[in-house]
């Protein structure tokens, strides 16, 4: 159970209100978007490089990964939904929303 703790205070360090906090998740989210859509497979050439500069075998696996997502990845239908609700998950501050409406049906609740 200490894990817990330590989880949900990273998480609430995380997650408090900084002026700036908006920006950053904004950027994020587009950067996670973009780069699920257009660099899973320049990835995979920079680590196949990689391989052949340092020729560790850990390396070639982490090429064969992101080759074969980016492929199938490509290739999947449902590719730019994925992109865009990765970037929606990040970008959106979903607990502040989350709680708000909580608050929101207990004070409605309590109305009645």
């Amino acid at each position: 159970m200490a894990h817990f703790s330590f989880l949900n205070r990273v998480v609430n360090t995380v997650m408090r209100y900084r002026p700036g906090n908006q920006r950053r998740r904004l950027i994020l989210g587009i950067v996670v978007a973009l780069f699920f859509r257009f660099l899973l497979v320049p990835t995979a050439w920079m680590f196949y490089e990689l391989y052949h500069l340092t020729g560790w075998n850990v390396v070639y696996w982490g090429y064969s990964l992101f080759k074969v997502g980016g492929y199938y990845f490509n290739h999947w239908p449902y590719q730019t939904f994925t992109c865009i609700a990765l970037g929606l998950i990040i970008a959106v501050p979903w607990r502040r929303l989350l709680c708000f409406a909580r608050k929101n049906v207990a004070t409605e609740v309590s109305q009645q």
